[in-house]
């Protein structure tokens, strides 16, 4: 009798479970219960691990609207322990719209700025003359990268920009409830004007999900850190496409980050 309590006591601590009458039964195996996938087949998606063997996930799709915390959690619920930094508007490229647009100090606010402080064509960063201004929403693929823009701004010399308050407003920013580092200064950039033209295609989900999150909706008079030429870069303003003069025109700023 103690031989045979003392098998079923060993075998239920190899992920078995111990019946009423000591009687061991297999628990269900990861593939039964849907933790079918590795980490690696869950690109751009939330990986759930299986509790019992950890090296099987489920892959759980990030939606447009999702609330993405200071911690780096993404989910559609809003969490009263959690601090929301943003909603996602892109899921195929991790990308999440700040709950509040920016002053040029970086602190969170409404303030118009400049592109630069004179007209300058920032040293490699592409012209994108070729993208159809007007309320026409096609396909972008110029200067789509607002990660790679901001960062070609911000290295434009002050003697030759005179400044570029709109990249460095974005570049600065740091929301409260940030505890990790892809949030953190220096992590959020100027939006390219394919970003911009994707938060205007679902601004009703969006603007829903950042009043519900406590955030500021999105009023469209933004600057894109994509450029048209020296003089003008792309904003996004009302559901059109325009092209403004980067040192005479004002407009808002709104960071993204990417998760």
């Amino acid at each position: 009798m103690k031989m045979s309590l003392f098998v079923s006591v060993f075998c239920c601590a190899t992920s078995y479970s111990l019946m009423a009458q000591a009687v061991c039964t297999p628990a269900p195996d990861c593939a039964s219960l849907g933790y079918a996938m590795t980490a690696a087949d869950c690109t751009g998606q939330i990986t759930v691990k299986c509790p019992t063997d950890t090296s099987k996930v489920f892959c759980k799709v990030i939606e447009i609207g999702s609330i993405l915390y200071g911690d780096g959690t993404v989910t559609r619920e809003l969490l009263r322990n959690k601090t929301p930094i943003g909603v996602v508007f892109d899921a195929e490229n991790r990308l999440a719209v700040a709950l509040t647009d920016v002053k040029k100090d970086g602190t969170a606010g409404t303030e118009a700025m400049y592109w630069t402080g004179v007209p300058y064509d920032i040293p490699n960063l592409e012209n994108c003359t070729d993208i159809t201004a007007g309320t026409e929403l096609v396909s972008l693929t110029c200067g789509t990268d607002g990660r790679a823009n901001t960062d070609k701004i911000l290295s434009c010399a002050w003697a030759d920009c005179s400044g570029t308050p709109a990249a460095k407003a974005c570049n600065l920013y740091e929301p409260a409830g940030c505890t990790k580092d892809f949030c953190k200064s220096t992590k959020w950039f100027l939006p390219s004007l394919r970003d911009l033209q994707n938060m205007y295609i679902n601004k009703n989900l969006l603007n829903s999900t950042l009043s519900a999150s406590g955030g500021k909706t999105l009023n469209f008079q933004y600057w894109s850190s994509t450029e048209y030429n020296y003089n003008s870069a792309w904003r996004f303003v009302t559901n059109s496409k325009e092209v403004n003069s980067k040192a005479y025109l004002l407009n808002y700023v709104r960071p993204v980050v990417a998760y």
